[in-house]
């Protein structure tokens, strides 16, 4: 793997353990999979919500409730990388080569050396894995993408992940970074309320279905950096 920013450390309790095991049940994991494919094609709206960071204090550093180490990933490790989302519909692999290329860092969390998470910072503008059209202004970071393994939830392996990444923007003299997140995904944007990201819009998400072409539209606050959506993307 490629460099590395520090590692890590607490303990889990009796809860949080019982939800790990469920997780790493063989049945679950194919429920969830199983699920989600089955009302893909009924899923055409998604509320986003936009955050923002000042990057100019210190970040107060987090750590998870297990040992991780955390690294950038090399571009030759982006397979690996990429095989730990089993539930993708996309190549990610392909998405995630060109995502390097334009510049854009993978930080991975690492157990005993296997990957179980990563979180993606761009520090130019790109096109997301849904179509949105992401347009930064100098000085700014886009964080994206964040995944972690379905055995390894609920350890708080997200928040130091991003935590990390938001160290390393800082270092680099970055002074904001923008993020958004499914208002579904109660877990995810509770992480951004823990590290003091401020709310700064809403966004509602039309993905292509039936010939529609793909719409955003404000819903409130600021749409910044989203600028649309790509063509003819399907979406999600």
């Amino acid at each position: 793997m490629g460099t590395d920013p520090g590692s890590p450390v607490k303990a889990d309790g009796p809860v949080r353990a019982l939800r790990a095991a469920l997780r790493r049940a063989r049945a679950y994991r194919w429920l969830r999979r199983l699920g989600g494919r089955l009302t893909a094609p009924f899923r055409v709206l998604r509320v986003h919500l936009l955050y923002r960071k000042d990057l100019t204090p210190p970040i107060h550093p987090f750590r998870a409730r297990v040992p991780i180490r955390v690294v950038t990933a090399d571009p030759g490790e982006i397979e690996e990388v990429a095989r730990i989302n089993r539930g993708a519909t996309q190549d990610l692999a392909a998405i995630y080569r060109e995502r390097i290329g334009n510049g854009a860092l993978c930080f991975v969390a690492l157990v005993d050396g296997t990957i179980i998470g990563y979180n993606w910072i761009a520090t130019r503008s790109l096109v997301d894995v849904d179509g949105k059209v992401i347009r930064l202004g100098g000085g700014d970071v886009f964080c994206l993408d964040a995944f972690t393994s379905e055995p390894s939830r609920g350890n708080a392996i997200h928040t130091e992940l991003l935590s990390r990444m938001l160290e390393w923007a800082r270092a680099q003299g970055y002074r904001t970074a923008y993020t958004e997140v499914s208002a579904v995904l109660r877990r995810s944007w509770k992480t951004h309320h823990r590290l003091d990201w401020e709310l700064t819009g809403k966004l509602l998400h039309l993905r292509s279905i039936l010939g529609l072409r793909p719409r955003l539209w404000r819903m409130s606050g600021s749409a910044y950096p989203i600028a649309g959506v790509e063509p003819g993307h399907r979406g999600w």
